[in-house]
């Protein structure tokens, strides 16, 4: 590939990413679903967050935390970007979906941590799989913040396993 069409590639792409923000500042920025997205992005912290304060915990997460969120973005850039899934809903003009990644996933990881720390891991993490994959991927499915194009809910599940176990070892590591 030469330079002149990597920099024709490029062109296009600066070009979709100025449709993209125009479309959420004058579609979706402060409509009802951005506004929920908003409370999905900040609620979630306050209530674990007040529960890692009052467990003390804040060094024994932050490693599964910044995990959670690498993780998540990460793949979900590459699902967005391979065309397996798009947002329809967004709280910023890019194109990870910031409430998820960034909040509801983390959180969701870290309570699991945080509460009945004796039980099994592996119990944890199909309890997290099977709650994300077919239960709250449907609902956001269903109140049309997202759409699978190409990607079914069962391949989440082992993602969400290993994220768990993995975020679990980070903990362990960290206490």
């Amino acid at each position: 590939m030469d330079k002149k069409t990597i920099e024709l590639i490029y062109e296009k792409l600066f070009g979709l990413n100025s449709q993209l923000y125009s479309y959420w500042r004058e579609e979706l920025l402060f409509k009802t679903q951005w506004w929920i997205s908003l409370g999905l992005f900040i609620i979630p912290w306050i209530i674990v967050g007040g529960y890692i304060v009052k467990r003390n915990a804040t060094k024994d997460v932050i490693s599964p935390i910044l995990f959670c969120i690498l993780f998540a973005s990460f793949t979900d850039y590459i699902g967005v970007s391979y065309g397996f899934w798009l947002y329809k809903v967004k709280l910023a003009p890019l194109t990870i979906d910031i409430p998820w990644d960034f909040t509801l996933l983390p959180t969701s990881v870290t309570f699991l941590l945080l509460i009945r720390p004796k039980m099994n891991p592996m119990i944890k993490a199909l309890i997290l799989a099977f709650l994300t994959s077919f239960i709250a991927e449907p609902i956001f499915n269903y109140i049309n913040h997202y759409e699978y194009l190409i990607w079914r809910y069962i391949y989440s599940f082992p993602i969400y396993y290993v994220i768990y176990l993995i975020s679990y070892k980070l903990y362990k590591l960290n206490r």
